[in-house]
This record gives C-alpha cells, structure tokens and sequence, in this order.
C-alpha cells in the first residue's frame, strides 16, 4: 500500500471512531450516559468500538511518517490524536469489557459540562483529521 493509502485508511477510520464519539457526546445532552451505556457500551458494542479503536491507533502508527505536517504542533496534535486512539482501546477494551468497570466509565465521562468541552474537542480532531494529506513520495530514478 502506498504512503497515499495508509493515510486515506487512517483518515476514514479515524474520522470514523472520532465522529461516533461526537454523536455519542450529542446524545449525552438527550439521554443519560447510563441510558446510552445500556445500548451502546453492551459487551457486544464494546468488543467492536475496541476492534475500531485499535485499527484506527495502528493505522495512524503505520501512517504517521506519511502524512504531511506543515509544522511541529500540526505533528504534535496529530501524535495526541493518535494516542487518544490507544487511549480508547485501553478504556473500552480493557476496563470496560475485561475489567467489567462500566459504571466508573459512565460517571468519569458525564457530567453538566462534559458533552460541549468533549464535543468541541472532538470537532477540532475531527477537522484536523480529515484535512490530512500524505506527503508527496520521492520521484523513481
């Protein structure tokens, strides 16, 4: 696969697990976290958010070196965004679905405040992520 592929794969899969988040954020200020978590964060959907999380943290391992980055922070928060990725598998993955921890989860993550800041930043990796563009490959001798 080429420089081209590896960041189109990791774009799409990570605006896709970043856009979820969003919707799941919006719901937050209609529905409980408890109310989303009994539909959403099943053992079910939790082994398949972990699936995705963890394609979209080796993707974007696999693209890093690919993508462009005009200057040092666009590098540093695309290297936050990547490891938000891990950061997700971990808590879904593992403390979610192995350790059986869901109701710290939905306490740690709701709140009053919570779905604006989360949601805002969210936007933000969501617009960074998708704008991303490979860096030109070295022309063949």
């Amino acid at each position: 696969m080429t420089g081209e592929g590896k960041v189109l794969a990791y774009k799409l899969v990570t605006t896709g697990v970043l856009l979820v988040g969003f919707g799941l954020d919006v719901a937050s200020l209609f529905w409980s976290m408890e109310e989303i978590g009994q539909v959403v964060f099943t053992p079910l959907g939790e082994s398949i958010l972990s699936l995705w999380f963890l394609a979209a943290f080796i993707l974007g391992v696999i693209s890093f070196r690919h993508v462009h980055h005009a200057n040092l922070p666009s590098r540093v928060f695309h290297a936050v965004i990547v490891f938000y990725m891990l950061a997700l598998t971990l808590m879904h993955g593992v403390n979610n679905l192995l350790l059986n921890n869901l109701d710290w989860y939905l306490k740690t993550f709701s709140g009053p405040v919570y779905p604006y800041v989360a949601g805002a930043v969210l936007l933000a990796m969501i617009a960074f992520t998708a704008t991303r563009r490979a860096r030109p490959e070295p022309m063949a001798a």
